[in-house]
């Protein structure tokens, strides 16, 4: 009987355990995003919304395709993108795509934020990339 309840109690206490780690992922809601008039700037908002308020790295992906991919990272990004971003709402990044994406258009394009809890320089030996949370946006 008492291998019984102890192997409850450690089951209910994985269990909170697991719940714990839950509530402390990232949350990226409101990304809006639309180019600069007369520039190849793109403006991007959204809020982060972090339980326990920690820093989070934030990337920016663009798709070509209605969203179906992100292919492309944004690397030419200020304001609220990279390690050590606060949560907090109307974040904004700034994105000079003349950089990343010269010369190029269409009408599919979408924008997807992606908040993580772990530095951007970790290499994840297993290759698995979902660490945290991401939220798109339609036409820029």
């Amino acid at each position: 009987m008492k291998k019984i309840v102890l192997s409850f109690l450690v089951l209910q206490l994985f269990a909170i355990h697991l719940r714990a780690q839950d509530d402390l992922t990232p949350v990226v809601e409101n990304v809006t995003a639309a180019q600069v008039a007369n520039t190849k700037n793109m403006e991007i908002f959204f809020d982060l919304k972090v339980k326990d308020g920690q820093p989070c790295t934030i990337t920016v992906k663009w798709s070509v395709d209605n969203g179906s991919t992100y292919p492309l990272t944004a690397t030419a990004v200020t304001g609220a993108a990279g390690p050590g971003i606060q949560p907090g709402e109307g974040l904004k990044v700034t994105w000079d795509m003349s950089v990343d994406w010269d010369n190029q258009f269409t009408q599919t394009g979408r924008i997807r934020v992606i908040a993580s809890r772990i530095p951007p320089d970790y290499s994840n030996p297993d290759g698995n990339t979902n660490t945290g949370g991401t939220s798109g946006t339609g036409n820029p």
